[in-house]
Parts: C-alpha cells; structure tokens; sequence
C-alpha cells in the first residue's frame, strides 16, 4: 500500500464521521422545527443532511483511482 492509499483511506475515515455527525444534526434540527414550526431551522436541518451527497462522490472517486493503479 503507498502512502497516498493510506492517506486517502484515513481522509476517507473522517468524512464519515464528519458525514455522521451532520446526520444527527440534521435529524436533530428537522425534529425540532416540526416541533417548534420553524422554517429557518428546517432549512437548516435539510442543507445538513445534504452533506452525505459530497461522501458518496468521493467514495466512487476514491475507488476509481485505486482501480486505475
């Protein structure tokens, strides 16, 4: 494994977490604009959820690269 491999899977790993904690904050925020009828909260709890788009690309790019190698 080179360096650059093992650099990308460790870059890899925190994008998940980072991908995991938007998660919880966009479930969070969306139930508590239900509750509280906000839609400056739902709008933030949505655009939060929408980080996960960014982590599936870079997966699918990730593994083109070491399919190229």
């Amino acid at each position: 494994m080179t360096r650059l491999a093992a650099l990308d899977r460790r870059a890899l790993r925190l994008e998940y977490l980072a991908v995991g904690w938007s998660i919880v904050e966009g479930v969070v925020a969306i139930v508590a604009a239900l509750a509280a009828g906000s839609v400056a909260l739902l709008g933030f709890g949505i655009d939060s959820l929408g980080m996960t788009v960014f982590v599936g690309r870079e997966a699918v790019e990730a593994g083109r690269g070491e399919e190229e190698e």
